[in-house]
């Protein structure tokens, strides 16, 4: 059984300035009175900018008033899907549906943050969260040079986001192993300069208290030519 309905051609409400929608998508409530909406704004609309929207309903008054209008400077026409999320800062995240965007502004209206998917590809939704990865793979290591030159050892965790530092460890067999140095974590690969008298090295995986996330398996380092 439908309520009441908000918008369209018959709404239950009267509808304020600024209030009306078109091809609308991801109605989701705020509050008890209080409701947000993406408004691709399509025909039989006039705008040529999809926007977000929050409502505050009034039940007893049956009125729909406009609280805020959330775009960007850049015109953004989303003839399909899109989505608003508010964030726990008062910001919005909004989703530009069929046109491959993303965009964050701040509760004043200033556009904080832009992020652009592969041309030609669509996203019913974008939502933005904390997020952190931890593989269940072990770090991945590799030495190279040592025969010609320095060997470097290069380590990668691909999808990891806790990692502060690799800690390097270095010795002649897996069982005499020790720290032989650190690096910050640089990124998607780490390059770190590989003890020259070592016959092994792993490298182990630290958060940003020093806590062990993983190690790589031992792997030998080339001997230099003589």
């Amino acid at each position: 059984m439908v309520s009441w309905q908000l918008g369209g051609r018959q709404p239950s409400f009267s509808m304020g300035p600024g209030t009306l929608t078109a091809w609308q998508h991801d109605a989701q409530p705020l509050g008890p009175d209080t409701v947000s909406v993406f408004d691709n704004g399509g025909p039989p609309s006039a705008l040529r900018h999809s926007r977000g929207l929050v409502l505050r309903i009034d039940a007893r008054a049956h009125t729909a008033k406009l609280v805020a209008s959330v775009a960007i400077p850049t015109p953004i026409f989303a003839q399909t899907q899109g989505d608003l999320q508010r964030l726990p800062d008062g910001n919005w995240w909004i989703g530009w549906g069929n046109v491959n965007e993303s965009s964050e502004v701040s509760a004043g209206g200033r556009q904080l943050f832009e992020a652009h998917t592969p041309a030609g590809s669509e996203s019913y939704r974008t939502l933005r969260f904390p997020w952190s990865g931890r593989p269940t793979t072990r770090p991945q290591v590799a030495v190279r040079g040592g025969v010609h030159g320095p060997a470097r050892v290069y380590v990668s965790w691909n999808g990891a986001t806790g990692v502060a530092r690799w800690r390097l460890e270095a010795g002649s067999s897996p069982s005499s192993l020790e720290s032989v140095g650190s690096a910050a974590s640089s990124g998607f690969e780490t390059v770190m300069p590989a003890p020259p008298a070592a016959a092994l090295v792993r490298v182990v995986a630290l958060d940003a208290h020093g806590r062990v996330l993983a190690a790589s398996l031992p792997i030998t380092v080339p001997r230099p030519a003589p």
